[in-house]
């Protein structure tokens, strides 16, 4: 279980979908935060596809999800991260190659966890 902090929490209010790579256990450890439609998280957890993307704007980091839902209309969710703790968060957990992902529903419910490997 994540509990995001108030910042993330605020932000996730603000989003119908969103995703975010967040400082956890007092920064030890990284966790990946998807906020999505329930639909979606259930096709997540029945073992969809997901892809995780990194591009780069002018000088603003870019990341998104590509998640398989519907076979010809997959779900994309991308961001510019610009608060600097996400871009310690995102780097350690692409060292680490392994990290939590946490999904979230319309009412910013925790409705599953697993580990991205």
């Amino acid at each position: 279980m994540h509990i995001p902090s108030e910042r993330v929490r605020n932000r996730m209010r603000a989003e119908a979908a969103s995703i975010w790579y967040v400082p956890a256990n007092n920064g030890q450890e990284t966790a990946f935060l998807v906020k999505a439609p329930t639909p979606t998280l259930k096709a997540l957890i029945m073992g969809c596809q997901i892809q995780l993307l990194f591009g780069k704007k002018d000088n603003y980091l870019c990341t998104g999800v590509r998640i398989q839902d519907m076979p010809d209309t997959p779900l994309f969710l991308s961001g510019a991260q610009i608060v600097f703790e996400e871009h310690e968060a995102l780097f350690h957990s692409m060292k680490q190659k392994s990290f939590p992902i946490f999904l979230f529903n319309e009412m910013d419910m925790c409705m599953a966890s697993s580990t991205i490997i």
